[in-house]
């Protein structure tokens, strides 16, 4: 038997270890397919760590929908609008719009004043993280031609602000004021493009929108101002007259020829006694004008002449005393106040 030559190197040596467990060779059959779907689940679970979740709002409930490409986005926002559907709208547009304007009754609204049809959209897949859709369409009788700002949300193409931003602070002091129907709250309110109705609450007051026709076709953050006039309903105008006509008839009871508290004057330095008899003459009501004391709106000025017949007592030119009758006109002018329902001449 060879001997073991004690000049060979240990690396040479042939040694042997313990065999591991050839997990592929011995394990069952369930353990072959759990493992690469574990495997595959933890990937995907950091993948979805990586890309981040968005925050629980509408806009991100809705990504999966929105188009990707930017001309798509602006056919789904102009159709949305085109058939008063709010929540449609909504999505396709960045950032979120929001406010009691912007929905589906006040679309509806709008598209009944004046209807959005006739949609040519360019197409345009879109480049960068912003873009422009070169658009045609017509609203109501208005034709329009223009470009809707897109931008990258999420991944995905959405119209840049599809709302128009105005500006009613210096109409806040209307009483009342409403668009639409609802109270105004908020310095700006937001509307989709289309008209938009002023109006108030108040029901002596009527809100006219003098630019009405000239309203925004495309979304805008700078509209501006609204150009509003304010009138008198006839039933505000009606209760002025009315509380006017009132205080005049209490002074047909004067027996002064000068009453305290009352238009009418009649001057005669031959009258005798306080057997004075005043009568109106006509409707009282028919020559009156009324119109807005001060920027309140709820004082009213009514002023006109009224015409009155006058009979008293005189003294006649040596010393009898006979009855005299004359014919007055007086000028009027008092405010009433809307909000307290009352008259003072002034």
């Amino acid at each position: 038997m060879a001997k073991r030559r004690a000049d060979v190197p240990d690396i040479w040596r042939v040694t042997t270890r313990r065999r591991e467990p050839n997990v592929a060779r011995n394990a069952p059959p369930w353990v072959l397919v759990a493992v690469p779907v574990v495997l595959l689940a933890a990937v995907l679970g950091l993948a979805y760590l990586v890309r981040g979740v968005d925050a629980p709002h509408s806009s991100a409930r809705t990504v999966a929908s929105a188009p990707s490409r930017a001309d798509d986005v602006v056919r789904a926002y102009l159709g949305a609008l085109a058939r008063s559907d709010a929540a449609a709208a909504i999505t396709a547009s960045s950032p979120v719009p929001s406010g009691p304007f912007v929905t589906s009754a006040v679309l509806a609204a709008q598209q009944r004043m004046a209807p959005l049809h006739d949609i040519v959209v360019s197409e345009n897949g879109g480049s960068g993280s912003r873009d422009d859709v070169d658009v045609q369409y017509s609203f109501g009788t208005r034709h329009v031609r223009t470009r809707i700002a897109v931008v990258k949300s999420h991944g995905r193409w959405r119209v840049q602000d599809g709302t128009v931003a105005i500006d009613v602070r210096y109409a806040r002091d209307i009483p009342g004021l409403s668009v639409w129907g609802g109270p105004v709250t908020q310095d700006v309110i937001y509307v989709f493009p289309g008209p938009v109705r002023f109006g108030s609450t108040d029901p002596n007051l009527v809100v006219i929108d003098k630019d009405a026709d000239d309203f925004a076709v495309e979304p805008t953050v700078g509209w501006g101002a609204p150009n509003l006039d304010v009138e008198l309903r006839a039933a505000g105008r009606a209760r002025a007259i009315a509380a006017t006509v009132g205080l005049l008839r209490s002074c047909q009871a004067s027996v002064r020829l000068e009453p305290s508290g009352c238009p009418q004057r009649a001057y005669d330095y031959e009258a005798v006694g306080s057997a004075v008899t005043w009568r109106l003459v006509g409707d009282p009501a028919r020559d009156l004008d009324v119109t807005f004391d001060g920027p309140t709106y709820r004082r009213v000025r009514v002023s006109g002449d009224v015409k009155w017949t006058v009979d008293y007592a005189a003294r006649r030119f040596g010393g009898a005393v006979d009855r005299k009758q004359a014919e007055v006109t007086s000028f009027v002018d008092g405010t009433f106040d809307l909000a307290a329902s009352s008259f003072a001449l002034d």
